[in-house]
């Protein structure tokens, strides 16, 4: 009892022998919100990533004012590649889409360039493919119907290299496909539910690691620290 009690007289004295670092901690820790609402609404199955980024950004201000590593820097560790991870502003939702940010993975990077640049990369290959060709006029088009194809006009059309698969014809064009915009097609159809899928997946496996770090954290007598 003795040593707890001058313990508490030791960190009184330092921190009124530092005003100016006990103000910066209690701007720091103003920071923190309702950590008890915070804590309650993570903990529920339909904790969204509002939710997530709020508690997050609550156990990184708590971290940075700490004057020694956290035991559970796992828990720390979670709590920066969520607010990496997540967006600034994200949707209530994970089924409204475009809730994580690029970099957090490489599947998921490429379902982002096919979902919002769908027209970049077909102009890519239509370029590519009047290189190869050497007609100047041939175009990548796309229509409900024939889905993507490639146009070659008449006067051009016995200019089409042997790979090119005939798709359409019409009074003064051929309509051809290859493997590869075949590919891409399947690609950018199905872009947006694949990443709306992926990102779900990220999510929920996040939301689990770290609501499981959370319970290993505050059921542990080592969560007592040193705020000197």
């Amino acid at each position: 009892m003795q040593s707890e009690i001058e313990a508490r007289q030791n960190s009184l004295e330092f921190w009124r022998n530092d005003l100016p670092g006990l103000k910066r901690v209690r701007q720091t820790l103003s920071r923190l919100g309702d950590l008890e609402r915070r804590l309650a609404k993570i903990s529920q199955p339909t904790a969204n990533p509002r939710d997530l980024i709020a508690m997050a950004q609550s156990l990184s201000v708590g971290f940075s004012v700490l004057n020694e590593p956290p035991e559970f820097m796992g828990l720390q560790e979670l709590s920066e590649v969520i607010l990496r991870w997540i967006v600034d502003d994200p949707p209530l939702t994970v089924r409204q889409g475009r809730v994580i940010n690029q970099g957090a993975s490489s599947d998921l990077d490429e379902l982002i360039e096919l979902s919002t640049n769908s027209q970049g990369l077909l102009q890519a290959l239509e370029e590519r493919e009047r290189a190869a060709t050497q007609i100047s006029s041939l175009k990548i088009r796309y229509n409900n119907v024939f889905g993507y194809y490639i146009e070659i006009t008449n006067t051009h059309k016995d200019k089409a290299p042997a790979h090119y698969k005939r798709k359409q014809t019409l009074a003064n064009a051929e309509r051809f496909y290859t493997d590869e915009l075949m590919e891409l097609e399947k690609k950018v159809l199905s872009a947006q539910t694949r990443r709306q899928e992926l990102e779900q997946q990220m999510f929920d496996d996040l939301k689990l690691k770290f609501c499981c770090s959370l319970r290993r954290f505050l059921s542990s007598p080592q969560r007592q620290v040193n705020w000197m």
